[in-house]
């Protein structure tokens, strides 16, 4: 076996080994398919309760002015 094929086959020996400590560390730092999947639908998940939040806060924000102009007649209106 002449150097330069060695050192490939050590090299990929070497990858192939490194990934598989990867997969079998506890906790693994590689992620298996159904993880993968798992991680992605708690992520569009929390992407519609992101949106349903930022919708919420929005119809709040156009009822301030409202509010704000009710609180003020009553103000006016109060006599101390």
């Amino acid at each position: 076996m002449d150097p330069l094929q060695f050192i490939t086959v050590a090299g990929a020996a070497g990858a192939l080994g490194w990934v598989l400590k990867l997969i079998t560390d506890n906790p693994p730092k590689l992620h298996s398919h159904s993880e993968v999947e798992g991680l992605r639908q708690d992520n569009a998940d929390l992407k519609k309760v992101n949106r349903t939040q930022a919708d919420a806060l929005k119809a709040s924000n156009e009822l301030l002015p409202e509010i704000l102009k009710l609180l003020r007649e009553r103000r006016d209106a109060d006599p101390e």
